[in-house]
């Protein structure tokens, strides 16, 4: 019985109200709730589009930024390779069996030095820095630097370096 008195009064409620009353509640429940419930929806519907949208255009930025390191990468390290396994250049950049005035030496030197800086000068996006054991020895061209080691011998990444062996640094 007490589950049919609230039915009761709002029977009750409903039928002691005038015509605009009556007419503005049917309003309400006819126009606002449906419309309320549309628009929630419809926001729920386009906060999940734009959720993946935004998942997939970071997915294949990402993907594109990750295709673009590695392409950097690898030219950096085939470059690296290509100038570690360059014997004439660890020969002129070392200080032992060089006669002091030889010509034939710069000479040779020169040549080098300008071989390497058209191989890294033509990577902006890169910047090399060797370090010779020749003394007095400095060449500076864009972003390819050479200069005497001597002050950075004692320096832990320089020994670190060199006792790492053979290879690139």
């Amino acid at each position: 019985m007490k589950n049919k008195e609230p039915i009761k009064k709002i029977k009750y409620l409903w039928n002691n109200q005038r015509i605009r009353q009556r007419i503005l509640i049917s309003y309400l429940v006819v126009v606002l709730i449906p419309v309320i419930i549309i628009n929630a929806w419809t926001f729920m519907q386009s906060r999940h589009a734009v959720l993946v949208k935004v998942k997939d255009t970071l997915d294949v930025t990402l993907a594109n930024v990750n295709s673009s390191f590695n392409v950097l990468l690898t030219g950096m390290y085939d470059r690296a390779v290509a100038i570690s396994r360059a014997p004439e250049l660890a020969d002129l950049l070392r200080d032992n069996e060089l006669r002091a005035g030889s010509s034939s030496t710069t000479l040779q030197l020169s040549e080098t030095l300008s071989a390497l800086n058209v191989i890294v000068g033509n990577s902006p996006q890169y910047y090399y820095r060797f370090y010779a054991e020749r003394n007095h020895l400095t060449f500076n061209s864009g972003n390819l630097q050479i200069v005497n080691s001597t002050p950075h011998r004692q320096q832990d990444w320089y020994q670190t370096a060199i006792n790492f062996g053979e290879g690139i640094y």
